[in-house]
C-alpha cells in the first residue's frame, strides 16, 4: 500500500519539556504524517506527541489529504508543517489563543 498524507486536528496539553509554552497550557494541534494508513498516522503522531513532551492528545478529526493541496494552502504555518512532513514524515502546527508555531519533532 503507497504511503498517503494524513492531516489531523486535536487539542493537547503541554508538559514540561516544551519550551515554548508555559506546562498545562491547552493548545490546538494540526498533525501532519505520512504512513500507509489512517491507524498507522494516528499511531505516529501520537507517539510523536508524546515523545516531544505532549500530554493529553485528544484527536478531533483525521483524514488522508492529497500532498499536492500543500501548495494551496493560506495558512503559512499548517503549511510549513505539511511540507516538513512530506519531506520528513511528521509535522505539527501549534495555535494558541496569542501565536501560531510550528513544533519541532524528533
Amino acid at each position: 500500500m503507497a504511503n498517503k498524507l494524513y492531516m489531523f486536528l486535536l487539542d493537547a496539553t503541554t508538559g514540561r519539556k516544551i519550551a515554548k509554552h508555559k506546562p498545562g497550557m491547552r493548545c490546538g494541534v494540526i498533525a501532519f504524517a505520512v504512513a500507509d494508513a489512517h491507524g498507522a498516522a494516528q499511531a505516529r503522531v501520537s507517539f510523536t506527541l508524546k515523545a516531544t513532551g505532549w500530554q493529553k492528545a485528544t484527536f478531533k478529526e483525521g483524514k488522508a489529504i492529497a500532498p499536492g493541496s500543500v501548495q494551496g494552502m493560506k495558512d503559512l504555518v499548517m503549511k510549513e508543517a505539511a511540507e516538513k512532513a512530506l519531506k520528513t514524515g511528521i509535522g505539527f502546527a501549534v495555535y494558541t489563543n496569542a501565536a501560531k508555531s510550528v513544533t519541532p519533532s524528533n
